[in-house]
């Protein structure tokens, strides 16, 4: 009898349950979402949907996550995330699949492989490396994060040259004897005094600078003794910057036992012979007024700074060099790069001028353009640093009508 008594109120209470999930309040639906296929907006991995996947409602849409905290991460910017989701067109058409190159790690862009997965060296989640146009490569905006990969735009602007060479202060007995010696012959004309002219023109003196020697009657006497009125400079100028060098041009020097002034001099004398063992070339420099006797043989710091006029530039970072030729990555739309052969000109401590491939107000990547070099498979999967088969060269634009 008691057994048949609690079968009775088993049966009632699984009526009034029942009847309370349909008839008392909202009906109890199933969450037709669970066991489809999507992908997590915040780690982009593709994972199956459950009962307890996080969720989050946005926009009038429901975004699911595949592990907890990232539905947490997704509304601090909800939208940083959506620009890399791809559409539902997009994740399902064949075309799309068949733009992914390979599938890489962030932090190890060595890892390559043909499907989503861990990294087998860190364990990150894969993420997918794009191919975009002919010759072009788009790249994630996580990858690009990771890779702190940053472009500016080609610009004009004036270019100084700064040359830092060292130096001393001279004590130059080979300038004063020749100087005494051409002195000494210089009132009797003929083969000796063009001989002793000569040796002068040797050490880098133009005609204008033999003038005030002339008129003195007496070799300079600060050439081998101290002088508060007159200092000598000997600098080496190296062979790339030999030509932009010309007798006149003012410098900038420092010394080591006067560490807090800056001496003003001007290069009086440049010889016209190379120094084979150093390729440079010796370069006298005069400071007129220095203030105090310097002590011979002290070390100098010679700054000389050529105005170069108005070019077309880039950042020298902005530049890969092969060895056989120079190439930039261009950003030809945002997280979308094509790789680009120019010819460069001159070089200055953060610019160089750009003389063909580039276009002003293009922008090319100034970092991270190693590390994106070395994802690149631009025909045949190959870094350009590396050996690529293949480069964009710039096609020449059509002159724009100025007013």
């Amino acid at each position: 009898m008691k057994r048949m008594i609690d079968i009775a109120f088993l049966l009632i209470f699984l009526t009034e349950f029942v009847t309370f999930g349909i008839t008392c309040g909202k009906k109890v639906k199933i969450n037709p979402d669970i066991g489809k296929e999507t992908i997590c907006p915040v780690r982009k991995k593709k994972f199956t949907i459950t009962a307890t996947s996080p969720k989050v409602e946005y926009q009038g849409k429901r975004y699911y996550f595949c592990c907890p905290g990232c539905d947490r991460e997704f509304m601090k910017d909800p939208e940083k995330y959506l620009k890399t989701m791809p559409s539902d067109s997009e994740s399902s058409s064949p075309k799309s699949k068949k733009e992914i190159l390979y599938w890489t790690c962030s932090m190890h862009p060595t890892v390559k492989s043909d499907k989503p997965g861990d990294c087998p060296i860190c364990g990150m989640d894969l993420i997918p490396i794009y191919r975009g146009a002919a010759g072009q490569i788009r790249i994630e905006e996580s990858v690009k994060t990771a890779l702190k990969i940053k472009s500016a735009p080609v610009i004009r602007r004036e270019l100084v040259k700064r040359i830092q060479i060292p130096g001393r202060v001279a004590k130059d007995d080979e300038l004063y004897l020749a100087e005494q010696e051409y002195l000494s012959v210089y009132s009797m004309g003929g083969e000796l005094a063009k001989s002793a002219k000569l040796r002068l023109k040797l050490l880098g003196l133009s005609d204008s600078a033999l003038n005030p020697i002339i008129k003195s009657g007496e070799p300079d006497q600060s050439l081998i003794f101290p002088s508060s009125k007159r200092a000598w400079v000997l600098a080496e100028v190296y062979e790339p910057d030999i030509g932009l060098i010309k007798t006149g041009q003012k410098v900038s020097v420092k010394l080591v036992s006067y560490p807090e002034k800056i001496f003003s001099g001007k290069i009086q004398a440049i010889e016209p012979m190379l120094n084979p063992q150093t390729r440079s070339v010796k370069t006298r420099i005069l400071i007129e007024k220095p203030g105090q006797e310097l002590t011979f043989d002290t070390y100098a710091e010679v700054e000389i700074q050529i105005p170069l006029g108005e070019m077309l530039v880039i950042p020298n970072s902005a530049i890969i060099d092969t060895g056989k030729r120079k190439i930039v990555y261009l950003e030809t739309e945002p997280n979308q790069y094509e790789a680009r052969t120019i010819k460069t000109g001159i070089e200055t401590d953060e610019y160089v001028a750009v003389l063909e491939g580039l276009q002003e107000g293009e922008r090319v990547v100034v970092a991270g353009n190693f590390l994106l070099d070395s994802q690149t498979t631009l025909a045949g999967g190959q870094s350009l640093l590396y050996g690529a088969a293949k480069v964009i060269k710039a096609e020449p634009k059509p002159p724009q009508h100025q007013h």
